[in-house]
Order: C-alpha cells, then sequence, then structure tokens
C-alpha cells in the first residue's frame, strides 16, 4: 500500500473499528470507557470473542480464512 510507504519507519496511532486496518498493527491497544483494558497483537485480538463483541468488531475475511486455512 503506497499511503503507508510514507509512514515506514514512523510511529502511528489509528483509532477505528474497521477490522481490516488492525490486522497489520504491531500492537492494537483497547479503550472502554477511557482506559486501556487490553494491550495485545492482533493475532491474539482476533482470538478473543469477548473483545471482539465488546468492541463490535468482525473478524476481517483474512483472519477467518487464516484460521480455517482457506486456500
Amino acid at each position: 500500500n503506497k499511503s503507508l510507504e510514507l509512514f515506514k519507519g514512523m510511529t502511528q496511532l489509528r483509532v477505528t473499528h474497521n477490522g481490516n486496518e488492525i490486522v497489520n498493527a504491531d500492537r492494537v491497544l483497547v479503550l472502554h470507557n477511557g482506559k486501556i483494558i487490553s494491550d495485545t497483537t492482533p493475532a491474539k485480538f482476533f482470538k478473543d470473542a469477548k473483545l471482539l463483541k465488546l468492541c463490535r468488531i468482525d473478524k476481517p475475511i483474512s483472519v477467518i480464512a487464516k484460521e480455517k486455512k482457506w486456500k
């Protein structure tokens, strides 16, 4: 992605409810009522059904495919 190349080597902070934007992150922080309730990796985040429900985020197709080992 050309836009991501502009930020290579820089720290980015994104606020999103879009699972596709989370997939390639190095780290996922989840805020709830102004407090950090989770500090994890995307892989662990997408395995936590309770956290996904709380955040109202659906797993992206790419994550589901990887879990089911689709080709």
